[in-house]
């Protein structure tokens, strides 16, 4: 007759032992999609608050002018973001990540090399905002397959930390243009930092799919 009690007793203290188990975030795992989630962020809202003075002080484009590029910067977002769902029934999401930034670097660089010309400027920023468009759906789809049993909590992360770029790039990119320019000198030395992290993710995941963000403490 003891022996059934002796085997609840048991199961008792096994799940008395389960539940002083803690768990705590690893922030060291987030830290390369930490970083992209920051730069990108944050040049998504510099590009986007600072088009218009690049044009207007650079360019010597008239507001009407500048206002355009600014369209289309959101104009080719849009149409990056189609065009990436599309693309992605060819390729992984990790293989497309690299190759939007680099029409990002594209764009900013053809912006910078040209940034006395209008018309070529407006042209960059519907580039930039194309390069733009797919990168945050894209990450976040490599998020849910390198986090599959916590995707929500790095999400969560990703995205809090990642919108702290949205106030100090802008702020740094109007410090850099100091009233003379737009300062997209920043966002091109972000969209390279921004490619060297997406193949630091694309060489990650590829040799270890499922990844795990939480650490016993």
């Amino acid at each position: 007759l003891a022996l059934p009690f002796a085997t609840i007793q048991i199961q008792q203290d096994k799940q008395h032992e389960t539940q002083k188990k803690t768990f705590s975030v690893n922030y060291l795992a987030l830290i390369p999609f930490i970083l992209l989630f920051f730069t990108y962020i944050g040049s998504e809202v510099g590009f986007g608050a600072w088009i218009f003075t690049q044009l207007t002080t650079v360019g010597q484009a008239a507001a009407q002018t500048a206002a355009l590029a600014t369209s289309l910067f959101w104009a080719g977002q849009m149409f990056g973001r189609i065009a990436g769902t599309i693309i992605l029934r060819r390729i992984t999401d990790e293989a497309l990540l690299p190759l939007t930034i680099v029409i990002i670097s594209v764009g900013v660089t053809l912006l910078l090399v040209f940034q006395t010309n209008a018309n070529i400027s407006i042209i960059a920023a519907f580039i930039v905002g194309f390069g733009c468009g797919p990168v945050f759906p894209t990450t976040l789809g490599i998020v849910r397959k390198a986090y599959p049993t916590a995707h929500g909590t790095a999400t969560g992360i990703l995205i809090g930390l990642g919108n702290i770029g949205a106030i100090v790039l802008p702020w740094l990119q109007g410090q850099i243009g100091g009233g003379t320019s737009g300062g997209m000198q920043l966002i091109l030395g972000t969209s390279l930092v921004m490619l060297v992290t997406a193949i630091v993710i694309q060489r990650r995941v590829k040799a270890q799919p499922a990844l795990e963000i939480f650490v016993q403490s």
